[in-house]
């Protein structure tokens, strides 16, 4: 805790009382601290991103300059601190959550950042709460994201079948279970002679899809199927 309580506030006295060489000072006792344990480390980055939107209103045009006197650090690294710190505000900060975290959901929508964080604080059986790894949440959003851009690319393959070109030869796409096992049912429902890239390209063109992506359900399948 005693690593961390120079990184706990960017003042520590009131904001009023606050000049251009206390934010300077507050700076270099930050960048002073050595040999951080991890917790510490993360309570730093977020530090010095208040710490830079604070200067950004000080010194406008100025603040790189300043910033580099004070603590050596290039100035994207220093920018990238700044933007989280501004994209993820104290009231939206996860306490429990690493600074790395919050930076790996950066780039999704708000609700969809809040979603993962939430998803990363597990509470087991026995009461306790675990950390889902940063590993795992990198996996999971670049899994999220694999599978956005493969649906994008089908959907714009059926914009181009509706003016007349045709669908690519071969296409990918990622289901989760419950989808493969009602597509399986439709496939063996539909004619066992007929491949599965074929039968999916003829359920495209179908319209067999809705706002959250394909319909699980069998029989509004069905009913696509027999009405086109």
């Amino acid at each position: 805790m005693e690593e961390q309580g120079i990184f706990y506030d960017v003042f520590g006295t009131d904001k009023k009382e606050w000049d251009a060489e206390k934010w300077r000072e507050r700076g270099r006792r930050a960048m002073a601290r050595r040999h951080l344990g991890k917790r510490a480390v993360s309570e730093r980055d977020w530090f010095l991103g208040d710490w830079l939107l604070l200067g950004k209103q000080q010194f406008k045009g100025r603040l790189r300059e300043e910033a580099k006197k004070v603590t050596d650090i290039p100035w994207g690294t220093l920018k990238g601190f700044m933007g989280l710190a501004k994209e993820f505000p104290k009231s939206r900060r996860r306490d429990d959550l690493s600074w790395s975290h919050h930076r790996e959901v950066w780039k999704l929508p708000k609700a969809e950042q809040d979603k993962k964080l939430d998803g990363c604080v597990i509470t087991g059986k026995n009461g306790q709460t675990y950390i889902k790894p940063l590993s795992e949440l990198k996996a999971e959003i670049r899994g999220t994201a694999k599978a956005k851009n493969e649906w994008d690319e089908l959907q714009a393959g059926i914009e181009r079948t509706k003016k007349g070109t045709e669908l690519p030869e071969t296409f990918k796409i990622t289901f989760d279970g419950k989808t493969s096992a009602a597509l399986r049912h439709l496939l063996l429902f539909h004619g066992h002679e007929q491949k599965m890239e074929e039968f999916l390209r003829s359920l495209v063109i179908c319209g067999l899809q809705s706002k959250s992506g394909w319909i699980n359900e069998s029989k509004a399948a069905l009913k696509i199927l027999r009405e086109a």
